[in-house]
């Protein structure tokens, strides 16, 4: 049986490289990722196609399923998305079979589906479960560019979640 993993990060180079121009966070300088609320390792050794697989490997994953971490904040800078959404296909392509991705916060050809915020996720459903239209809950369901999350959390309480949601196209309904 093929086994799955669909909740892991893996940074393509040319996102490395936009974080790595930026002054201020988010932004990479050395192996240090920094985050507006700290300063972290940012390991950089296991963003690389190689280290992935050979961790798949060593784990008896067969294909594990990527995305880009919510928890970077990097789904309001657009030049970061895009450079997210530029390289990992490329990484997609070149790992065999063995890395789907999904998209930052709307569904795009080409990626398995999209990781979105949870406050978007909890926006958009509270929009649903106050239409009395069906129409109007069938095509909430379809994710939208995501807001910034925010700031504050409450004390002990996760600041996203990863919400994998399988894209497919719209269905017209008699």
């Amino acid at each position: 049986m093929t086994s799955f993993d669909v909740h892991q990060h893996l940074w393509p180079e040319q996102l490395v490289a936009a974080l790595r121009r930026r002054s201020r966070p988010p932004r990479i300088d050395g192996d240090e990722l920094i985050l507006g609320e700290g300063t972290f390792a940012a390991g950089m050794e296991a963003h690389t196609l190689e280290a992935r697989v050979g961790l798949l490997d060593e784990v008896g994953i067969d294909t594990a399923v990527v995305s880009l971490q919510p928890t970077l904040a990097c789904d309001g800078i657009p030049e970061l998305v895009d450079a997210y959404h530029a390289g990992i296909p490329e990484l997609v392509a070149a790992a065999d079979g063995r890395l789907q991705a999904f998209a930052v916060a709307e569904c795009r050809d080409g990626f398995a589906g999209a990781c979105v915020p949870a406050p978007a996720v909890v926006a958009e459903s509270a929009s649903w479960r106050t239409s009395s239209s069906p129409q109007d809950r069938r095509s909430s369901s379809t994710p939208a560019r995501c807001p910034r999350r925010p700031q504050a959390h409450p004390p002990g309480g996760r600041r996203s979640w990863t919400i994998p949601l399988r894209c497919r196209p719209p269905t017209r309904h008699g």
